[in-house]
């Protein structure tokens, strides 16, 4: 298992993120968005993947497109 990565985009808070997120459209995104805000909050991975539905490798993957695009990264790709 590979290790965590630390979320290294500091420019927002976790309610930042929150109230970002409750303006897409997206649903997809608006998930995506809201996992990154929980671990943001501190919440443990293993915690922010079952609460948001989703494995811990799949947040994994979300918080390195956030570290290098923001919440735009985390757009659903057509």
């Amino acid at each position: 298992m590979g290790s965590a990565v630390a979320v290294t985009r500091d420019t927002h808070t976790a309610q930042d993120r929150r109230r970002i997120a409750s303006t897409l459209k997206d649903a997809r995104q608006v998930q995506r968005v809201q996992a990154i805000s929980l671990v943001i909050d501190g919440w443990s991975r293993a915690k922010a993947a079952a609460f948001t539905c989703i494995d811990r490798q799949t947040l994994h993957d979300w918080v390195e497109r956030y570290n290098e695009c923001d919440a735009e990264g985390l757009a659903t790709l057509a």
